[in-house]
């Protein structure tokens, strides 16, 4: 799946235009009025598939960074190698990386354009680490141990919420149902 909406953007933070990539590629221009305001949200789909991604893409950073790779090449490697959207994403990143903003910094926009409680955590561990310092590969697998339990948790509500869910849609429903079908049976009646 090639999901994708992305900005052109110059190091100042300056959009230029806005580009969705459908399923099957083809691109067009998106809502101009997101590029008049200057913002970019990525739709739920985007945002639940780099979710799922999320973790995945933790521990190769991890495993890049223990492999004695920077930071911003292990972002860099990611980018190339990553399956999409997340390649896409972290290739904004790098680019911004290569024009000489830190990683944390570019990270942070990453998390600006595409909103997310764990990619917000990831962003602020590496920036706390880069101040503070100590074993980023360590911090790292913690944070993503609590995005893997986060994820987990959220599929446990799902399911054990699922049918109370039905019920309620179900419930709902029952009033334009006896509506829909007094208005079938005696027109009369509801008038």
């Amino acid at each position: 799946q090639n999901y994708f909406t992305t900005a052109a953007q110059d190091i100042a933070g300056n959009r230029y235009h806005v580009v969705a990539f459908d399923p099957a590629g083809n691109a067009s221009i998106a809502s101009p009025i997101a590029t008049a305001l200057g913002t970019e949200v990525a739709g739920p789909q985007i945002r639940n598939v780099l979710a799922r991604q999320l973790p995945g893409t933790v521990n190769a950073l991890v495993t890049a960074v223990r492999a004695g790779h920077s930071l911003a090449r292990g972002l860099e490697r990611i980018a190339e190698e990553g399956p999409e959207p997340t390649r896409s994403v972290l290739e904004l990143a790098v680019r911004e990386i290569g024009f000489g903003v830190p990683p944390e910094e570019a990270l942070a926009r990453v998390a600006e354009r595409y909103p997310s409680d764990d990619l917000a955590l990831v962003g602020a561990a590496i920036s706390v680490q880069q101040k503070v310092g100590g074993s980023l590969p360590r911090v790292l697998e913690l944070i993503n141990g609590t995005i893997r339990d986060r994820i987990r948790i959220k599929g446990d509500i799902k399911s054990l919420t699922a049918q109370q869910r039905y019920s309620a849609y179900l419930l709902s429903s029952f009033p334009v149902i006896t509506a829909a079908g007094m208005l079938l049976v005696s027109p009369d009646y509801i008038q």
